[in-house]
């Protein structure tokens, strides 16, 4: 294990020092690319096999990224914030050799991730307006020389500058895109893909719900036990949201999920699994379920976006009439 440690006075080659400029030159140009792009830029540069970029909000969930050289995929998705994850993110700067110890936790991460340690890793972190991030780097043993410890700050550091610049850019589409309290999007965005896009698409599904009971929760055990409830809701819709189904909170106690290009007979399967999720979100809490009607519909072809939401918000007041017991909201 070493510390990244940079000495102008050790690199001495020009050659290298062209190739860092170039490379700090093109990171420049491409700062307000997607990160797909930085960090093929990257990869290139450092000649990794792999790299993991981990972006932690103030939520608590961690969006993580896997890239690997030559391939066109991202491997994406949504973590929470756990013993392993938060020791990269207190790692300025860490050089590992195939040989160093690392920590269970840690170990468990390059393993899950990478299938093991690399030749050389190299990890680092920062944060930026409440932002965490971190990054590990997977070089081959055949390009080793290019991030010994003289090299590897100055890479580090300029790595830095344009990640900064490209997340404090996305957090303000982010916070102008979603809900702060449960991290789904927001009724702005969902409004805004009515008209830019679900009024174009072949097919439609709409899932309006409704969570039960907030009001007494509220009432009862206070705005924290409320809130805790809404979140409950939102981590089911979480585990179903892809490229093909989209989740919003709109305010209050009010949900939709959209299924993008769906087919009837997906209306009912999405239901399922989404109760599915729910349930499994319910019994990993325990205490009081968290119960939401549901009302869905289905539009293919020529079809008007508002009056299917409110064909699914008529059929979910008449599910939450039966969950109760008669009785209205």
């Amino acid at each position: 294990m070493e510390n990244c440690v940079f000495n102008v006075d050790n690199i001495g080659d020009i050659d290298f020092l062209k190739k860092m400029l170039a490379f700090q030159s093109e990171m420049l140009v491409h700062m307000h690319d997607d990160k797909k792009v930085l960090m093929d830029i990257i990869i290139q540069n450092v000649h990794a096999d792999k790299s993991a970029l981990y972006i932690c909000r103030e939520s608590g969930y961690v969006e993580k990224m896997v890239f690997t050289a030559n391939d066109d995929d991202v491997v994406k998705s949504e973590i929470l914030l756990d013993i392993g994850l938060s020791e990269i993110f207190s790692t300025e700067c860490r050089i590992i050799r195939a040989n160093d110890n690392v920590s269970i936790s840690l170990n468990y991460e390059l393993e899950s991730t990478f299938g093991g340690m690399s030749e050389t890793t190299i990890i680092f972190s920062g944060k930026v307006d409440k932002i965490l991030y971190g990054i590990i780097l997977c070089v081959n043993k055949k390009n080793i020389d290019l991030i010994a410890n003289n090299t590897a700050k100055f890479i580090v550091d300029n790595i830095r500058v344009v990640l900064e610049n490209k997340i404090l850019t996305e957090k303000i589409v982010y916070e102008s895109e979603h809900d702060k309290l449960t991290g789904l999007l927001n009724r702005r965005c969902y409004f805004r893909r009515c008209q830019e896009e679900y009024g174009m698409l072949a097919s439609v599904g709409i899932f309006f719900m409704d969570v039960n009971n907030l009001k007494v929760v509220n009432d009862k055990y206070g705005h924290d036990a409320g809130d805790a409830l809404l979140k409950r809701a939102a981590e089911s819709i979480k585990a179903m949201v892809c490229d093909n189904i989209h989740g919003y909170r709109m305010g209050g106690d009010e949900f939709i999920m959209v299924a993008i290009n769906c087919t009837a007979a997906d209306i009912q399967d999405i239901k399922k699994r989404w109760q599915n999720e729910l349930d499994k979100v319910n019994a990993k809490y325990g205490m009081e379920p968290c119960v939401v009607a549901v009302g869905e519909a289905f539009g293919k072809g020529a079809f008007e976006i508002e009056e299917l939401c409110k064909l699914a918000d008529d059929r979910m007041y008449e599910d939450k009439k039966k969950k109760h017991g008669g009785m209205g909201r």
